[in-house]
């Protein structure tokens, strides 16, 4: 009878001390399905947001793209393909939108990737269409009642200043050097225009204004190389109209002459410098849809065009490798000269089946 009991009461010990030891393991080895981790090694990191709430969710892959740690950052509508992440320095910056209609939040997101603490910038403005930053500065663009709104806003005082320009719609904002670059559009009578305004930024002051018409509209990114700032249009202008554009247009950064290149396949996206070459994806971010890059030398002219297997919502260079997102999964692709080797493919959507719906927005490496 005692050894009975004995051997129950045993047998209940090892039952127990495995549960715990089953809890821990899930605790600790899937930090991104419940536990917040913040991993100072991540390699990559991609942004989970929703509208329904001020939540977004963003999880820190290793090199060999395993999941290493999870945050929440209480911010909703956190980014989007239109306005992805960018870095400067040892931040990571993105505009937060905030709940569904309203968009609401007026600031935009400085997140640490050494300490992963955040905080925020308030520009008083909500609704932001495109940001830049530097050292002192963060420089943001919102329209409302058909007025584009820039505004400056340092971060040491905290002081906000702001350039308003009437029937206009500023969508991007670049920043070279003590330059800022407003890519813009406005409908007047004659047809559908677009300018490129350069405002200094001592004095935030617009200095020039071109007519980049001939370029398109949709300048959803630019990269400077030497003394040239390269943009791509999504669409070309025809009077009231917008069709698919297939321009890539340099600007000379000291005559301020325009070239227009035209590439063989349309609606070029994201421009990525890699060694002596452009790469150029081809991505609607409208109809979401797009998977071919261009591969364009910068001494010969010569274009090359690469099919990859996904949706190209967005792409990066890092450790000659072109890591890409279709919203739901992770591509990592090898380069090799011309060749793309697909050699990795992870699931990155962690909130497929939560009841509040969340989209992948973008992803951001040190």
């Amino acid at each position: 009878m005692i050894r009975s009991k004995f051997k129950s009461v045993f047998i209940s010990i090892i039952a127990l001390v495995l549960t715990v030891l089953l809890v821990l393991f899930l605790f600790y080895i899937k930090p991104s399905e419940g536990r917040e981790i913040f991993n100072t090694d991540f390699y990559l990191a991609v942004i989970e947001t929703t509208e329904q709430a001020n939540k977004s969710n963003i999880t820190f892959y290793n090199k060999d793209l395993i999941a290493v740690g999870t945050r929440e950052i209480k911010l909703g509508s956190m980014g989007s393909s239109f306005d992805l992440p960018r870095i400067y320095g040892k931040n990571m910056y993105v505009i937060p939108k905030g709940i569904g209609n309203q968009k609401d939040l007026t600031v935009i997101m400085e997140y640490d990737m050494e300490t992963g603490k955040y905080e925020t910038y308030d520009m008083k403005q909500p609704g932001m269409n495109s940001f830049s930053v530097d050292e002192k500065s963060i420089y943001s663009v919102n329209t409302l009642n058909n007025t584009s709104i820039i505004s400056w806003h340092d971060k040491s005082s905290a002081n906000v200043k702001t350039i308003s320009k009437k029937d206009v719609y500023i969508g991007r904002l670049d920043l070279y050097d003590d330059t800022l670059y407003a890519f813009a559009m406005t409908k007047e009578k004659e047809g559908i225009k677009s300018n490129l305004y350069l405002i200094d930024t001592k004095s935030f002051e617009i200095t020039a204004t071109l007519d980049i018409s001939k370029s398109g509209t949709g300048q959803y990114f630019s990269i400077k190389i030497g003394d040239a700032v390269y943009f791509t249009n999504q669409n070309e202008i025809s009077g009231m109209t917008e069709r698919s554009s297939y321009n890539l247009s340099r600007l000379s950064i000291k005559d301020k002459t325009i070239l227009n290149i035209r590439l063989k396949e349309e609606h070029p996206f994201q421009i990525v410098n890699y060694k002596d070459k452009l790469i150029i994806s081809h991505y609607d971010p409208v109809q979401i849809q797009g998977n071919k890059i261009t591969l364009y030398d910068l001494e010969t002219n010569e274009q090359q065009v690469v099919t990859l297997e996904n949706n190209l919502s967005q792409i990066l260079i890092k450790d000659d490798k072109v890591y890409s997102t279709d919203g739901e999964y992770l591509y990592a692709y090898s380069i090799n000269n011309t060749a793309f080797k697909l050699i990795n493919k992870i699931d990155i959507y962690t909130k497929r089946n939560s009841s509040t719906f969340y989209y992948v927005s973008g992803f951001f490496t040190k």
